[in-house]
This record gives C-alpha cells, sequence and structure tokens, in this order.
C-alpha cells in the first residue's frame, strides 16, 4: 500500500497519522497529525525523503515506510539513551549527560523536545546558558543534540559534524523564522553578501529594555531578500552562546538560494571550546 496526498480524503487513516506521528518527532514538520495525507504531510515527507538519499516523490511507499520506522528508532534511542560509557575503565575520556530544555509547541501543534545529551563538559556550559536565558525570562527549546554514529549524510547533514561527539545542539528549527512577532527568536541575516546570522530571544524581563532589530528574515524566502524590523525584549542568544564556547554555523547553500527550511541552520551551535583557532 502506498500512502500519498489526497488518498481517503475527509477520512482518517490510521497508516498516515503514524507516519505524521514519526515525522512531527523527527521535526520534519508534517501540521496536524489527522489521520489525513495532505499538502503538509507531503512535504514534510519529501524533507524525509531528501534526507534520507530517496526518490522525493512525496509518496509513502515501501522503501519510504521501511527507512522512516528505523530513522524513528535511532531518534528514539538518541533521545532516550545517554549511549555507552566511554568512561569506563579511562579516567579522562568524557561520557554523555542529559540537559533541560524548554517544550515549545509550533503554530501547527508540533512540539520540541524536553532535553537532550551533550558530551559532559559541553553539557556544563549549556547548563550556564540555560540559566542566563531564563533569568531574563527566555526559553531554550531543542530539536536535539547528540547523533548516532549510524545516521546518513545528506546536503543538510554534514559527516562531520559535531553532533557525532555531543558538542552540537540544535534549537527547534520551528520556534524561529515562522512568525517574528510570537516566536521565541528571531533570527538576523547580518551580512548579506556573506550570509551569516544571530540569534536573538524574546525575554519577558522588564530588566531588559525594548529595541528593534532589523533585517530580521523567515523561512520560504528565497535568496533572504525579505527583511523585516521586530521591536520586543530581546537578548543576542549568539552572543551569550558565544561568551560560553558555543559558535553558531552559517545556512547553507539551499536556504540560501531557495528558502529551503531545512538548511537554514540558525538553529545550531557547537561547542568549540579548547580548539585553537
Amino acid at each position: 500500500m502506498i500512502l500519498k496526498k489526497g488518498m481517503k480524503k475527509g477520512k482518517k487513516s490510521d497508516a498516515v497519522e503514524a507516519v505524521q506521528n514519526m515525522l512531527k518527532h523527527m521535526s520534519f514538520g508534517p501540521g496536524p497529525v489527522d489521520g489525513n495525507f495532505g499538502p503538509d504531510t507531503e512535504k514534510a515527507v519529501v524533507r524525509f525523503q531528501e534526507s534520507e538519499g530517496l526518490y522525493a516523490d512525496g509518496a509513502v511507499g515501501p522503501a519510504t515506510m521501511e527507512a522512516l520506522e528505523h530513522a524513528y528508532m535511532r531518534h528514539v534511542q538518541v533521545l532516550t539513551s545517554p549511549g555507552i560509557d566511554s568512561t569506563d575503565g579511562v579516567e579522562d575520556r568524557l561520557g554523555f549527560r542529559k540537559c533541560k530544555a524548554d517544550k515549545f509547541t509550533s503554530k501547527n501543534g508540533e512540539e520540541g523536545f524536553e532535553y537532550f545529551y551533550l558530551r559532559q563538559d559541553a553539557a556544563v556550559d549549556y547548563d550556564k546558558v540555560y540559566k542566563e536565558v531564563h533569568k531574563l525570562g527566555g526559553i531554550l527549546t531543542s530539536s536535539g543534540g547528540r547523533r548516532a554514529l549510524n545516521e546518513k549524510t545528506n546536503s543538510n547533514r554534514s559527516a562531520t559534524s559535531f553532533h557525532y561527539l555531543g558538542r552540537a545542539l540544535d534549537l527547534y528549527l520551528w520556534s524561529g523564522m515562522e512568525n517574528p512577532q510570537t516566536d521565541p527568536y528571531v533570527i538576523k541575516i547580518d551580512d548579506p553578501e556573506d550570509p551569516g546570522f544571530e540569534v536573538f530571544v524574546r525575554c519577558k524581563s522588564e530588566n531588559v529594555k525594548e529595541r528593534p532589530i532589523e533585517n530580521v528574515v523567515r523561512y520560504h524566502e528565497s535568496c533572504l531578500e525579505t527583511r523585516e524590523t521586530i521591536t520586543g525584549r530581546f537578548v543576542s542568544l549568539t552572543e551569550i552562546f558565544g561568551r560560553h564556547g558555543f559558535q553558531p554555523i552559517k545556512p547553507r547553500r539551499r536556504f540560501i538560494e531557495a528558502g529551503y527550511p531545512m538548511a537554514a541552520e540558525w538553529w545550531h551551535f557547537q561547542y568549540e571550546k579548547g580548539f585553537s583557532a
């Protein structure tokens, strides 16, 4: 059986609902989990297929379903298990530690994670960032940290990512660049000629003065041509992370050229403390 857009229109499908649930928990953005295979679910399937190197037709046949189930199993394992204890018998090696995050629900009802794993040294400094942000009345969302070594690589996922070492984290993909008027984060382009982002966190503390943030960008806007100014209580999350050893990376070409959301990378911060220039 092949699941695809328009099937059983108006009639709930348990198989489609299961696919939507898996896509939702892996942050592919399928929209409401309602058992109806609509355009949002089709887009999410395409994103997943591209991430796995499959033919991206937006339909869930046997090959896509098998890959989806395996990817979901890897995802659950990474999220729930700290991995093999690498410190067993070797005192100077660092294990992985569970880190707290703030659950955030997107406009489509999708949710980020409440925790993830980082290597112990990165986790210590992440906790400092978390406390500082919370003191300002902001939140830290999550799409994950440590990545399984058997995760497939693709145009959006590097084989040399700091995630494999437990030295990188992703903020929740749908907690920024969706609606800058209400999102926990607004993302500013810092140099149109050499695109990179600065992330600002929205704060509730009255100790944070209101300020305008210029050149704020959203998803789905090709070549970053549309920018806006957002005013509110913001502090630079990029600066806070930087003080504690975490650095951002630049967006990938597919986002710059076509506004492809999964290639934006505004959410990624990697722990570079201890590296020489």
